[in-house]
């Protein structure tokens, strides 16, 4: 079990609200169900423009998970949608990929690379990614490539990368500073009826995905991929 957080700022406009005889800010929780899982989605309403320490305090005294659209589980996702695009973008063409994460962020996305994947170069300083790529290869006898320093990434049909690279050589570059998963996905018809708001459909998923473990939804790709144009956090 788990709850989205999201906020809302709401002017004053009748008579109640102006005097302020309402309260400045309140918080919202509804419950919903997906596949026999049940989770929370929470809205704080206010008539404030500072609710930091109201949300802060909220996610403090919350006995369940609390997922925003800025947390590093909803980051995930959102990368794994991206990488899942770009795969239904070439359908069954074997493509051959980097990855450059230098702090190991992005380990999650080795096994579906290699297994995906013709070749797959990683860049990284992490250790672990020679752990699992060892485990990769006693379990299906494929691997990736990994270094800690690059030249060039021209010869790769795409790359996905957990930082800038504002000089990057390939046009196919793909993260949170550059193509990424913005739009929704192509959602199910059952999680349609959920009738979520846009900006709660991300932090639920991820929290489905990641929490309730309903791995399905793990398989799902946007139309599109975006240009971010204002650095996520992470």
């Amino acid at each position: 079990m788990f709850t989205t957080l999201n906020a809302n700022y709401k002017e004053r406009k009748n008579f109640k609200e102006k005097m302020h005889l309402t309260p400045t800010r309140k918080l919202i929780s509804t419950e919903h169900t997906y596949n026999n899982l049940p989770f929370y989605t929470t809205r704080l309403i206010s008539y404030s423009h500072l609710n930091s320490a109201k949300l802060l305090r909220f996610k403090e005294r919350c006995s369940i998970p609390v997922i925003e659209n800025n947390s590093n589980m909803v980051t995930k996702y959102r990368y794994l949608m991206t990488l899942n695009t770009v795969m239904n973008h070439y359908k069954d063409t074997p493509l051959n990929c980097a990855l450059i994460d230098p702090n190991g962020r992005l380990l999650f996305l080795l096994p579906l690379l290699v297994t995906r994947c013709h070749r797959v170069n990683v860049y990284t300083h992490s250790r672990d990614y020679q752990k699992e790529n060892d485990r990769l290869f006693s379990l299906i006898g494929a691997s990736a490539v990994i270094a800690e320093d690059f030249l060039s990434l021209k010869g790769f049909d795409a790359v996905f990368s957990d930082i800038p690279l504002p000089f990057c050589d390939n046009p196919h570059l793909f993260g949170r500073y550059s193509h990424f998963a913005h739009s929704l996905p192509l959602l199910p018809d059952e999680f349609k009826q959920l009738n979520l708001l846009d900006d709660e459909i991300y932090p639920t998923l991820a929290g489905l995905y990641y929490i309730g473990g309903i791995k399905n939804l793990g398989h799902l790709h946007c139309s599109t991929l975006q240009k971010t144009t204002t650095l996520a956090q992470v």
